[in-house]
């Protein structure tokens, strides 16, 4: 399941960048 752990490492890096 690459999707769902791309998607997971999206939003940790997407909150990341927000932060």
């Amino acid at each position: 399941m690459e999707t769902a752990r791309h998607r997971a490492l999206a939003k940790f890096l997407q909150l990341d960048f927000v932060e």
